[in-house]
Parts: C-alpha cells; sequence; structure tokens
C-alpha cells in the first residue's frame, strides 16, 4: 500500500479503493444521460433505465441478482474482507468468503417496503458513475436486521490534490410509486447533512461521528488522514466540502410486459430522453422549495422501474429473504 500521512493524501490512494463493476453495471444499466446540470443550480441529473434481452424482457431480476452479489462489498469492513482473501490464499479455502456473504445477508431487514435494495444501488452508482469510493459500511453498524439504518444511506469521499480539498458525499435512496413524491423525500432527507446547523446534535455530526469511530478501510495512516478532515480543531476541516448522491427509483409504465412486443431498446430510450424534460422540471421545482440546497453539488440518479415494489421483492428473492409487512 502507499505510505499516506495526514498531509499525503492522493487521488490514486482513493482510486485504488473503488470497485470494479463497469463491465458488470453496463450489461444491466442503459445510459440515457450523465451529469447534465440543472439550469441555476450545481445540481445534476444522470439517467438509466433497466436493459431488455433479445426477446425485449426487461432484466429485472437478473438485475437485482447483479445488486445482491454485491452486498458484502457494501455492508462489510474492508479490513475483514481482506482477512477472507488472505484465508484463501493461505489456505485455498473460500470459507470465510462464504461467511461473509451469510453475514452481509443477516444485515438486511425483511420489512416489505424496505429500501436497501436502493441503497446498494446508489453505492454501485457513486463508485462506478462518480469514481467516489465509500468509506464507511453503516449496515454493519446495525444492532437488528429489523432495523433501517439511522442518518444518511451512504456515505463516500474523494480527495482533490489541486486544491487539497476533501469532498464528502452523503448518499439517499429513495423509491417510490411517483417521481415527484420520491424526489421531495430524497430532498428533505439530504438537506439535514448539507444545510445542518453546526453543533453536536444535527443528522450531519452524528454521522461524522461514526466515521471517525467506524472507518475501516484496513490502512491505518489513510483512515487518520479522512479523519483530520472531519476533526473541528484541525485546520483540514476547513477543507471538507460537503455534497450530495441522491437515487430515485420510481415507477416507469412504458416498459414492455410481453414478450417480443415490438419495445426495443431504441425506442425505450427515445421515450425515456423525451420524459427527461419533464423530469428534470420535477427535479428542479422540488429543489424550489428547499431554500439554498441547489447551491450544493447533489448529483440525482433517476431510474425508472416496471415496478419499484417488484424490484424490492425481486431483491430479497436473490437474497434469500422472507419478506414481512
Amino acid at each position: 500500500m502507499n505510505e499516506v500521512t495526514d498531509n499525503e493524501l492522493t487521488l490514486e490512494r482513493f482510486e485504488e479503493l473503488l470497485r470494479r463493476n463497469s463491465a458488470d453495471l453496463s450489461a444491466f444499466l442503459q445510459e440515457v444521460e450523465v451529469g447534465v446540470k440543472i439550469d441555476g443550480t450545481e445540481v445534476t441529473t444522470t439517467c438509466h433505465f433497466i436493459k431488455l434481452n433479445g426477446n425485449q424482457q426487461v432484466r429485472f431480476a437478473d438485475f437485482a441478482g447483479f445488486l445482491a452479489n454485491k452486498i458484502v462489498d457494501f455492508a462489510i469492513p474492508r479490513s475483514e474482507i481482506d482477512e477472507a482473501q488472505n484465508y484463501h490464499l493461505t489456505n485455498n479455502s473460500t470459507s470465510k468468503y462464504v461467511s461473509l456473504q451469510k453475514k452481509a445477508s443477516s444485515l438486511f431487514t425483511a420489512l416489505k417496503k424496505s429500501g436497501e435494495g436502493g441503497e446498494v444501488l446508489l453505492y454501485v452508482l457513486i463508485e462506478e458513475i462518480l469514481k467516489v469510493p465509500q468509506i464507511l459500511c453503516k449496515m454493519n453498524l446495525k444492532t437488528s436486521g429489523d432495523m433501517h439504518v439511522h442518518g444518511c444511506d451512504g456515505i463516500h469521499a474523494k480527495y482533490d490534490e489541486d486544491s487539497g480539498l476533501l469532498s464528502l458525499y452523503w448518499g439517499e435512496s429513495k423509491l417510490y410509486q411517483e417521481l415527484g413524491a420520491g424526489l421531495a423525500a430524497c430532498f428533505e432527507s439530504v438537506k439535514a447533512f448539507l444545510l445542518h446547523s453546526e453543533g453536536d446534535t444535527s443528522a450531519q455530526e452524528r454521522d461524522i461521528q461514526l466515521i471517525r469511530s467506524y472507518i475501516d478501510l484496513n490502512d491505518e495512516k489513510l483512515e487518520n488522514a479522512i479523519v483530520s478532515y472531519l476533526d473541528k480543531d484541525s485546520e483540514n476541516y476547513n477543507k471538507t466540502v460537503y455534497k450530495a448522491a441522491c437515487l430515485v427509483g420510481f415507477d416507469y409504465n412504458d416498459y414492455p410486459t410481453v414478450p417480443n412486443s415490438g419495445i426495443t431498446m431504441d425506442i425505450l430510450k427515445d421515450k425515456i430522453t423525451t420524459e427527461m424534460v419533464v423530469w428534470r422540471g420535477k427535479v428542479k421545482n422540488n429543489l424550489d422549495g428547499i431554500p439554498h440546497l441547489s447551491r450544493f453539488e447533489v448529483n440525482v440518479f433517476l431510474l425508472p422501474f416496471p415496478s419499484v415494489q417488484g424490484f424490492r421483492d425481486a431483491f430479497f428473492t436473490q437474497l434469500g429473504i422472507t419478506r414481512t409487512e
């Protein structure tokens, strides 16, 4: 590993933390637009939709399975993953990997309306599209699989060598039937981390304390360097920039519902491209309802689903979890 001290954070070291998902992700998601800025704001929209197979069927269950296979990366601290990797290399046994998969699965709630599949998807999108690695596994801090994580859904960070700034990304995922309602709920959540009031009881401060206590990158020097940017008594604290990444998944009725319907990937992309004018308008309208939020860098991922409830169910089916009301 690179030698990293408190004043030697490097972009390269953060890039080494990234999980490589691009080849896999491109098999399931079709890009519509990436990083389109909403006029008069610092907010951008990115949109994908779920790809169709050769018989023009939505790859719904396959996509859920792809995300289910990412839960160890998402939910388990790096030191435990590295320990399993070392055990495999030393003993030629995958038993530790299997244990981590079981542990990760046990952290997910069985509640029917759980949005935890969206949290895993947001994690993948932040790492793959924004190239910003996760620095805290909040799922691992849950005391019960029957509860959701408190605070934001994900915490990622990247470093800018030219400016010396550390960007901390607060992640929030919402799966709603209707886009506008999902955007409203998502922006209401992230404002607590961006438009916070200074103090030990703020939502932002509580999650910062979690980072300082539980950051696990299996690299003590890098961890200490990041923590120095979150220490109010450190000069580095003044070089920390707060940003947000939001995923809003919502129902979209123009996906094909029968095989070989004549609705091709190109036709679906053209439909969604046209819809983006309206969808970006909804983003702007919801931003206008929260003063000053549009001054922050907020990356909004829009993903239309044939059914968000169907996605929830398919994700937990892939995990082998029986849902409850």
